[in-house]
């Protein structure tokens, strides 16, 4: 499992202290400068806490006319992470966009996952004309409401800048990012002009107005959109954060996703 699991006592960060865990794990030093309770976290305890930041919003919907939505496969995804979590025997904490949470700690958890993953992807919360909560508010937050050892940001990244992304950056912590975009969005000219596809409008990336559906507004999307991807890579390669590109489609599994990561060391 590589780096994901953890490796002995070396210091890797603190984390708030909870209520009912005993006093004498206590940092008195930190206490006594910030007057608030702080507990030591080591790099073996770290590793037993995983969190997975699933994006539910609205742009997740999009996808095949008649097939795998970005969620869907984010979805699958996820289902593949907890397997990994267990086999490290690590907590995994999955927390939507819209707030929801669903830990799972041991196998029979899964089960409830499953049904959790089922309902997000089968409800409109999060998508469509409900609107749906951005990724970005949750980031900035989780850095401090999280003490985890990993952490894994699964979606489109929609409307989500660099610095929000790099507020989960702590010392001890592994981040990865898994950016999961459909076919038209990838390939915009090939996906909306093939096989005499056509679609209403696209939305300019930087300005987010709505464009007439061209090939030459096509072509320039597709150049905005390679400049941000090429953004992000330079911005999580200098931070140490793995950056991924995943292309929901028809040829596309949660295994190839996986598969990708373990290759990679990333899990």
């Amino acid at each position: 499992m590589h780096r994901w699991v953890g490796s002995g006592d070396t210091f890797a960060g603190h984390r708030t202290w909870q209520p009912g865990e005993d006093a004498r794990h206590l940092d008195w030093d930190l206490f006594g400068r910030l007057d608030q309770p702080f507990v030591r976290v080591y790099e073996r305890e770290a590793a037993e806490s995983w969190v997975l930041l699933l994006d539910v919003s609205d742009s997740m919907d999009l996808g095949l006319a008649a097939g795998q939505s970005k969620l869907q496969l984010a979805s699958e995804v996820v289902l593949g992470v907890a397997a990994l979590a267990l086999e490290a025997r690590a907590t995994l904490t999955v927390v939507t966009s819209e707030g929801q949470r669903c830990v799972v700690r041991r196998t029979a958890d899964q089960g409830e996952l499953m049904g959790f993953l089922a309902r997000i992807v089968a409800s409109d919360v999060g998508l469509g004309e409900s609107g749906g909560a951005p990724l970005g508010a949750l980031l900035s937050a989780a850095s401090t409401r999280e003490r985890a050892g990993r952490v894994l940001v699964v979606g489109d990244l929609d409307e989500v800048t660099t610095d929000e992304l790099l507020a989960l950056d702590a010392p001890g912590r592994d981040v990865v990012v898994l950016r999961v975009l459909a076919q038209v969005e990838l390939a915009p000219v090939e996906g909306l002009f093939g096989d005499g596809a056509r679609v209403v409008e696209l939305t300019e990336l930087e300005s987010a107005e709505s464009l007439p559906a061209t090939v030459a507004t096509a072509r320039a999307y597709e150049r905005l959109l390679g400049a941000e991807l090429d953004h992000w890579r330079r911005v999580c390669a200098r931070h140490r954060v793995t950056h991924h590109v995943v292309e929901a489609g028809h040829d596309t599994s949660f295994e190839d996703v996986l598969d990708a990561l373990l290759a990679g060391g990333c899990v």
